[in-house]
């Protein structure tokens, strides 16, 4: 897995950065107050100015197999030929900072 972002905790959700080869942003993720869908998801991703900034993506709160929270985000753009699907983990020993990090799904054919 690759580390693409860092973020921390807010009021209402999380700020913070994603930078790749060719993409740099500074994120906010913002609680959903109130649902858009019959299954809305926990945040809504927007670049620019918080709330006000433009709809990128949202995220879903998760558990790993063993128990572990965290956050299955999914990023749009148009120039992406997929969306940017990635998970946001609470950093080892911390209580407000958290990594971004990023694995391409591939079909066994695919894999070295």
């Amino acid at each position: 897995m690759a580390l693409i972002g860092t973020f921390t905790s807010t009021a209402d959700g999380f700020t913070g950065s994603i930078k790749t080869l060719l993409l740099e942003a500074e994120l906010t993720l913002s609680s959903l107050t109130r649902p858009v869908s019959d299954n809305p998801p926990d945040f809504l991703i927007t670049v620019g100015k918080g709330r006000e900034g433009l709809l990128v993506g949202a995220a879903r709160k998760r558990k790993t197999e063993n128990g572990r929270d965290y956050l299955s985000i999914r990023i749009d753009d148009p120039t992406l030929e997929k969306p940017i699907c990635a998970g946001l983990y609470l950093a080892d020993g911390s209580t407000s900072q958290y990594n971004l990090y990023w694995s391409r799904p591939y079909k066994t054919e695919d894999k070295l």
